[in-house]
């Protein structure tokens, strides 16, 4: 009677140890397809962080360093050039630094306008295709990146300032010239009209 019940024993520990060893090989199994997905999943969303990063980047760097304006003859759809207003003299605008932003490569840079003026800062990397679109206040990059994703990128720049001294002085010379060639003519008439006065007392005398 003991020695079967010591036989009912040890045959309950084996398939108790199977049973154990099944169950930790399926929870292995588990945390590998979990790991295979949480990688998958980073990969999937790094390119969205990698553009809004960029945008942030950029965004603050308009702000912080700027005013900037679009030069808006230097622009066009495969760049954007802008220009640091540093100030303002006689009526007119000062500028220190332009900045490229262009599709070179896999990537949209910045680089400084100029010979020797060093070299270029990648904003986004993993593009396709690049283009360019802008206005007098704003500048718009539309990308395409290698895993087929699009986006368009909207910043807002500073307005030209107006040449408003340059315009009042032209209408201040329009108003004189104006103004002196009625008066020369006003004279012109009067003289005309005493010239006339005076041949006619000659003839009536």
């Amino acid at each position: 009677m003991i020695k079967f019940i010591n036989k009912k024993i040890r045959a309950f520990s084996v398939a108790e140890a199977v049973l154990a060893v099944f169950v930790t090989i399926l929870c292995i199994n588990l945390l590998v397809n979990l790991l295979g997905n949480v990688k998958s999943a980073d990969k999937r969303h790094d390119p969205i962080n990698n553009v809004a990063m960029s945008y942030v980047q950029l965004e603050r760097f308009l702000k912080d360093d700027g005013p900037f304006e679009v030069d808006l003859k230097n622009s066009a759809s495969k760049q954007v050039m802008l220009k640091h207003r540093t100030g303002e003299k006689d009526g007119e605008p000062v500028y220190g630094d332009s900045y490229y932003l262009e599709h070179y490569k896999n990537m949209i840079r910045m680089r400084k306008s100029g010979a020797g003026s060093g070299g270029h800062m990648p904003l986004v990397l993993n593009i396709s295709k690049a283009s360019f679109s802008h206005g007098e206040d704003y500048f718009r990059i539309h990308l395409t990146e290698t895993d087929k994703r699009k986006s368009t990128l909207t910043f807002k720049t500073e307005k030209p300032l107006p040449k408003k001294k340059k315009d009042d002085n032209k209408d201040k010379n329009k108003k004189k010239d104006k103004t002196s060639k009625e008066n020369k003519n006003h004279e012109k008439h009067k003289n005309e009209d005493e010239i006339k006065t005076e041949k006619n007392e000659k003839t009536k005398s």
